[in-house]
């Protein structure tokens, strides 16, 4: 008898023991996070295809653990590797936005520089009482 016990326990202990598995919100939390800070490092504007990714892995990583919440036996493996994904492209999305911001700068600096040239060009070619020339003997 204690076999026949042992037998119908043993599988259901473990049946109980993978649905106990607890959700990823560390790694979700820490995925949202980055996701928001690369919306406010301006990836929207700078960075828009990697901001996109990362708002899809987020996606993702939430119709997933959503799934996982209807489910008897959890398992969120894939879920934790899903937020993980989106905290990279997020972080990858902050680095693109910071790089295009920098390089856009950078751009606006040097029209500013050029133009800043020109109107002193034309400044000086323009300038009244200037160098004048001795008058030129027409024969």
């Amino acid at each position: 008898m204690p076999i026949r016990a042992f037998v119908v326990v043993l599988p259901m202990l473990i049946f109980l023991l993978a649905g106990c598995g607890a959700p990823p919100t560390a790694e979700a939390d820490a995925a949202r996070e980055s996701i928001a800070s690369a919306s406010s490092a301006g990836a929207d504007k700078y960075a828009a295809a990697s901001l996109n990714e990362a708002q899809a892995a987020g996606a993702a990583l939430d119709a997933e653990l959503k799934a996982q919440e209807g489910k008897f036996i959890k398992s969120y493996d894939r879920a934790r590797e899903l937020a993980v994904a989106a905290k990279t492209a997020a972080d990858k999305a902050v680095t693109d936005a910071n790089s295009a911001r920098e390089l856009a700068e950078a751009e606006e600096a040097r029209k500013a520089k050029a133009a800043a040239a020109r109107r002193e060009k034309l400044a000086k070619a323009i300038r009244v009482g200037g160098q004048i020339r001795p008058p030129i003997r027409i024969k």
